[in-house]
């Protein structure tokens, strides 16, 4: 981290994204098969993820997770990736969304995210899709038919907190 380049790339505000979504009549989700791997490094890079263990000297030939620049690198991929099909799809970062108003290009709009992806040399996990559902989970809320909540574990966990007892007790959660 500390001799590779900053990228200030910026993540989609999520609030954005869910909100594009509210309305929608069917929806896909897509979760990319370990997302940064996926991304090859380029070979003067790779140098600058180099470590070493009891086995050897090693380096990464694929964008490891924890590099401080890998969201917003594999981010804007995305981006790129979905421009042509940013009116009916979007992603946060290895999490896609695919969003219709009717059943016949509800199946154009996933065939056309699926090619981008497969021309891309991306892969999806077949076990996290949801395809062509009218409510799904994404992002941590529950969205669909017009519907926009956050999903019901998130909010337990919250309620499930102690209340404070005095003014001076410190806070619980911390931002």
């Amino acid at each position: 981290n500390q001799v590779s380049d900053f990228d200030s790339y910026p993540l989609p505000r999520v609030d954005d994204l869910v909100e594009r979504l509210g309305r929608a009549r069917i929806i896909s989700t897509l979760d990319l098969t370990k997302g940064y791997w996926q991304v090859a490094l380029a070979a003067n890079a790779r140098p600058k993820t180099a470590f070493s263990t009891s086995t050897g000297h090693w380096q990464y030939r694929v964008l490891p997770f924890g590099l401080h620049g890998a969201p917003a690198t594999f981010q804007r991929l995305m981006d790129i990736v979905l421009r042509p099909h940013r009116s009916f799809a979007a992603a946060y970062l290895d999490d896609v969304v695919i969003h219709s108003s009717t059943w016949s290009d509800h199946l154009f709009h996933l065939g056309e995210v699926l090619k981008g992806l497969r021309e891309a040399g991306l892969t999806a996990n077949p076990k996290k899709c949801h395809l062509g559902l009218t409510e799904v989970q994404y992002l941590g809320y529950r969205i669909g038919r017009g519907m926009l909540k956050p999903q019901a574990e998130k909010v337990e966990v919250v309620k499930g907190y102690p209340r404070p007892t005095s003014k001076k007790q410190p806070p619980l959660f911390q931002i």
